[in-house]
């Protein structure tokens, strides 16, 4: 798991300012939240995959 927090932490970082600017602004959308999360377990599988 900390291999994939180093390999991807660019990603989790803009998606973290991301969300907290919404949270920030009183804007999150569900949307958001399911694809970020959609795309992060995509992102773990193939690193998990991978190595």
């Amino acid at each position: 798991m900390q291999f994939y927090f180093w390999m991807y932490y660019g990603n989790l970082l803009m998606l973290l300012l991301m969300f907290l600017w919404d949270v920030r602004k009183g804007r999150v959308m569900k949307q958001f939240v399911i694809g970020a999360v959609g795309m992060e377990a995509a992102h773990l599988v193939v690193a998990f995959l991978y190595f």
